[in-house]
């Protein structure tokens, strides 16, 4: 049977108040396809939007909307008036790196770090995405200061040092790397300073070191 409509009504408000990929855009979506109003939602929202004439919510949920029917020109579009109109939020540039090949993302979500507080629930995610896309373009210097603020915010998980370190170590960057596998030797789980002692004792062979 159909979807009780207080349920989509319900969903619908969530994503208003808070216009991401999430929870209730795919349960709507979800709900969407299987009933066949895909099509309805992306005309509605057009209307919507053109109706708050570019106001923020508006455009993101759209621009939303449009991604998941395939219109990715058409929704950064979307999400760009969105930008326009809420230029303090980073849910534009975040929705627009989402758009982009990896290599390419670096941009928007520069553009998102910088509008994300410390204690910003989304800055660890974009913050990992940065370096991402940093190492994708063929920047690793640029990845390794992307993660060491995300190592930074996160002291207490040491599977993201992890990381770094073998980006640096990867990447010609012996001594960060380095300094990052020490931490790790002391504060790891064991099969964490395992890794770390095998990596330092590499590093430390490579550059001629006892």
């Amino acid at each position: 049977g159909e979807t009780d409509p207080r349920i989509i009504d319900r969903y619908r408000q969530m994503l208003a108040a808070n216009p991401v990929e999430g929870t209730a855009l795919d349960r709507l979506w979800t709900i969407a396809e299987k009933e066949g109003f895909t099509t309805r939602l992306v005309k509605e929202a057009r209307t919507a939007a053109r109706k708050a004439k570019g106001a923020f919510a508006e455009e993101m949920v759209l621009g939303l909307f449009l991604s998941r029917s395939g219109k990715n020109e058409e929704a950064a579009n979307a999400f760009r008036a969105a930008a326009k109109a809420g230029p303090e939020s980073p849910l534009p540039h975040l929705a627009l790196a989402r758009l982009l090949p990896p290599e390419q993302q670096a941009p928007e979500l520069e553009e998102a770090a910088r509008r994300l507080s410390p204690d910003s629930p989304e800055r660890p995610e974009t913050l990992r995405r940065l370096g991402e896309a940093y190492l994708a373009a063929g920047t690793p210097e640029k990845a390794a200061a992307a993660w060491e603020e995300w190592v930074a915010d996160a002291p207490s998980q040491p599977e993201l040092r992890q990381k770094l370190a073998r980006l640096y170590a990867e990447n010609g960057m012996p001594e960060q790397a380095l300094a990052h596998y020490a931490v790790l030797e002391k504060e790891g789980d064991p099969p964490m300073r395992v890794e770390a002692l095998r990596g330092m004792a590499v590093l430390q062979a490579k550059a001629g070191r006892p």
